[in-house]
């Protein structure tokens, strides 16, 4: 789950697909150690990583461009296993003194069949490395532990890209809403930001 700067790496790589001219090395630094971040502007009733998942056992060691992630983390959110959990993102760049929204962006209505796909941005460097037997539960079951095995996530990344460089600050804004039975919205949302700087690696 931590390896979020490979999370931006993937969704930059994204914002990039289109005529594909000359390949271009970037680095990602982390704005704030801890990774995640409360949203600038956050919804009513919004609670940030930590009232999604109690990360305390969770341990990052950055080596290069690698980042070794070992530990678990569990779910905490007080919702209910029945609920739908939908999910957006949004990615912004930082220009001219404003976050400025970028054309990607996307939306899951339920995200816990998903949660496992192997096509998924996240499986990659999140669920493929969970290894106890907890596919049948998701991230609206208070109370599941998650064992991650010990693996390396690449904090580097290639791109070809034809026109501007893609340096500069940028945020991505995850946020989770709970949706019951009835079709109802849950009280709480969770939000949470992942912010740094994409900078062109020197040669």
């Amino acid at each position: 789950m931590y390896s979020q700067r490979s999370l931006i790496s993937n969704l930059l790589l994204l914002i990039a697909l289109g005529e594909q001219v000359r390949a271009v090395k970037y680095d990602y630094l982390l704005e704030y150690e801890e990774i995640f971040v409360d949203c600038r502007e956050p919804p009513e009733n919004s609670l940030n990583i930590h009232g999604l998942f109690d990360i305390s056992n969770v341990s990052l060691n950055f080596n290069g461009d690698f980042v070794h992630v070992t530990g678990n983390f569990t779910s905490i959110w007080d919702v209910e296993p029945t609920d739908r959990i939908a999910l957006s993102v949004q990615t912004f760049q930082y220009k001219r003194g404003n976050w400025e929204p970028t054309f990607f962006s996307y939306n899951i209505g339920d995200f816990c069949s998903r949660m496992y796909g192997p096509d998924e941005h996240w499986y990659d460097f999140w669920t493929k490395h969970i290894i106890n037997d907890v596919k049948s539960k998701c991230i609206n079951t208070p109370g599941t532990l998650l064992i991650l095995e010990e693996y390396d996530v690449n904090v580097s990344f290639d791109i070809r890209v034809a026109g501007p460089s893609l340096a500069g600050l940028y945020a991505i804004v995850a946020k989770f809403e709970a949706i019951d039975k009835y079709n109802r919205k849950r009280p709480t949302t969770i939000c949470f930001e992942v912010r740094g700087e994409v900078v062109k690696k020197s040669k």
